[in-house]
Parts: structure tokens; C-alpha cells; sequence
């Protein structure tokens, strides 16, 4: 009685034995294509290093992030608003695009819009 439980655990065994064992050239190739699509992939953009609120003389508030690569800010007119990217040539500012100007990072800067002239604005 125990011998044919014993045979049969062990043809169990060896038939699961079996399974997995199928590694195919073509489960390679598409893992090393995932990695290089991996490897390929669009930077990550710019942490944030700095972010600062600022009020301006006519009393209009910006919202600024100044990114870690010291050569691009987010400009927000609202706390939550879509922000306009603006660059600079040079680490530090100027900033512009498409009408926007931020003069750089510091406690009194001068920003503009399409809308509004330069004008002084203080964090």
C-alpha cells in the first residue's frame, strides 16, 4: 500500500519538476529590451531647490519654484495654478519665456508678465 503512494509522489514530483525549467532566448531578449527602454527613458527633470512667494508693488502674488539646476524656475500667479517654465543662459537668471521675465533668487527680484510690466516684488 505504501509503495504505489510512494510512486506516485515521486511521478508527481518529477512532472512538476519539469514546469519552469522553459527560459526561452526570447524571455531574455524582451528583458533585456525592458532595460534598455529603462535605460532610455527621458531624464527626471530638476528637484526643486528653492520656492518662494512673492508680492509685488502693485499687490499681485507670484509663486516661484527655483529648480536645483540653477538654470530653470516654475512661475505661478496662483498657489495651485499650471506654472510656466522659464530658463535661463546662465545659472542664477535671468529667467524668461513667452512674455515672463523672474530676475533670480533673492529676497527682492523683479518679475513680469505679458499683462504686467516689470515691476519689484519681494519674498
Amino acid at each position: 500500500m505504501k509503495l504505489p503512494l510512494i510512486v506516485s509522489l515521486a511521478a508527481c514530483g518529477l512532472a512538476l519538476s519539469a514546469c519552469g525549467n522553459g527560459n526561452t532566448g526570447s524571455e531574455e531578449a524582451n528583458i533585456a529590451e525592458a532595460n534598455q527602454t529603462v535605460d532610455e527613458a527621458t531624464p527626471l527633470p530638476p528637484a526643486i531647490a528653492d520656492s518662494r512667494p512673492y508680492r509685488c508693488a502693485d499687490g499681485s502674488v507670484f509663486f516661484v519654484d527655483f529648480l536645483a539646476d540653477g538654470k530653470t524656475v516654475n512661475l505661478r500667479t496662483e498657489r495651485e495654478g499650471l506654472p510656466t517654465t522659464l530658463t535661463a543662459e546662465e545659472q542664477g537668471g535671468p529667467y524668461v519665456a513667452e512674455g515672463y521675465s523672474v530676475g533670480g533668487n533673492a529676497e527682492e527680484t523683479k518679475i513680469a508678465t505679458p499683462d504686467k510690466p516689470e515691476q519689484s516684488c519681494k519674498a
